[in-house]
């Protein structure tokens, strides 16, 4: 493998966090800006091994990007025992040039790769004493990410492979002591039964090989935290 030169991030970063209503409800705002440069990228050259195709991966300084964006979130505290929890992501990645031996086309019109555009969370906890020493909680959860490219082509645009938009529903009704030292807890994952890739790959334009999330799942939990002296 060839050697690569060190990736390097110009980053800056402004922001605002807000506690209000006794502070029954939070609020921070960042903006980000990061200018990458040399930026190292993996790439699948196609070649040719006995007449048959197939490929080779190299790592390269290809790339310089700009990346900016807004992230906030709020915590709010509903009414007694019951919060409120919610993020939201925005980002803009885009190459400033992208440059590779063998391109077939303008690689820096491409997204940046596992750079979703929109992200976004939002997840409520009841919390509720049911004696002096034990307590409950309920908790249900929803996050989206939007589609996003995971491997980039550099013969042809669309051997690019990109990962679904998915939202993921979770939720657990947790039985604990008050300290947490030891609990009981049943959950559900994906409770939708969202199908979707964590991993993609077109390889050498003859098949896609793919990894899928975790179907919806149910199951159950005894637990015990141990503390040291």
């Amino acid at each position: 493998a060839r050697a690569t030169r060190p990736e390097t991030a110009d980053s800056y970063e402004a922001g605002v966090k807000t506690e209000l209503f006794d502070r029954r409800l939070r609020f921070n705002l960042t903006g980000f800006y990061v200018k990458y440069s040399d930026l190292q990228k993996q790439l699948n050259v196609p070649i040719t091994v006995n007449g048959q195709a197939n490929q080779v991966t190299v790592f390269v300084n290809a790339a310089s990007a700009t990346v900016k964006g807004l992230e906030a979130e709020a915590t709010a505290r509903l009414f007694e025992g019951f919060t409120l929890r919610g993020v939201l992501g925005y980002q803009d990645a885009k190459y400033d040039t992208y440059t590779a031996p063998g391109a077939g086309y303008d690689l820096a019109t491409a997204p940046l790769d596992r750079a979703p555009k929109w992200q976004w969370t939002v997840d409520g906890t009841y919390e509720v004493p049911v004696s002096s020493e034990f307590k409950f909680v309920a908790n249900a959860s929803a996050a989206y990410t939007s589609r996003n490219l995971n491997t980039q082509a550099i013969d042809d645009p669309l051997g690019n492979t990109f990962l679904n938009a998915r939202t993921l529903v979770n939720a657990s009704l947790t039985l604990s002591q008050v300290d947490n030292k030891y609990y009981v807890r049943v959950m559900g994952r994906n409770l939708t039964d969202e199908r979707y890739r964590i991993a993609s790959q077109n390889v050498a334009g003859l098949w896609l090989n793919s990894n899928f999330g975790a179907p919806r799942y149910f199951g159950a939990e005894v637990g015990v935290k141990f503390r040291g002296p």
